[in-house]
């Protein structure tokens, strides 16, 4: 090979060689611009992750507060029961209460009844009416007087 032949190949790879240059620094800014995006990509991967353990963590409050808002209005259920139940309670034992006044009164209408029963019955007793045998013994025991 010649001089000039050899300074003509190496002028032809020294651009080949600039072009290779220019393409290796296309390549690089391109796989810069990839590199930021997959960086990009990964932060946001990272943020999602996140926002899906806090999704998760709002789920298990969310739970907590519908299972509190449950125990609060099963509270407020036996609270309304139990009131309901000791007005009626009350309402019971004024009726009893009543029963009781009534019994009393009943008691003392049913000694009268006896008293008046058995002076009836002494009265009676002591009016007593001669049969119809009797009539004429009474009558000839009142013409003998």
């Amino acid at each position: 090979m010649k001089k000039s032949e050899a300074l003509a190949r190496i002028v032809e790879l020294q651009e080949e060689n600039i072009l290779l240059k220019d393409e290796v620094n296309a390549l690089s800014q391109e796989c810069q611009a990839k590199q930021e995006l997959i960086d990009e990509l990964l932060e946001k991967l990272s943020g999602y992750e996140q926002l899906q353990k806090e999704n998760e963590d709002l789920k298990a409050k969310l739970e907590m507060v519908s299972d509190e808002v449950r125990l609060m209005e099963a509270k407020r259920e036996v609270n309304y029961l139990r009131h309901k139940y000791h007005w009626a309670a009350e309402d019971l034992l004024d009726e009893f209460y009543q029963v009781h006044k009534a019994i009393e009164k009943l008691d003392e209408i049913c000694v009268n009844a006896r008293e008046k029963f058995a002076a009836l019955n002494h009265k009676v007793h002591e009016s007593y009416i001669p049969l119809s045998t009797d009539i004429e013994a009474y009558r000839s025991q009142e013409g003998n007087q």
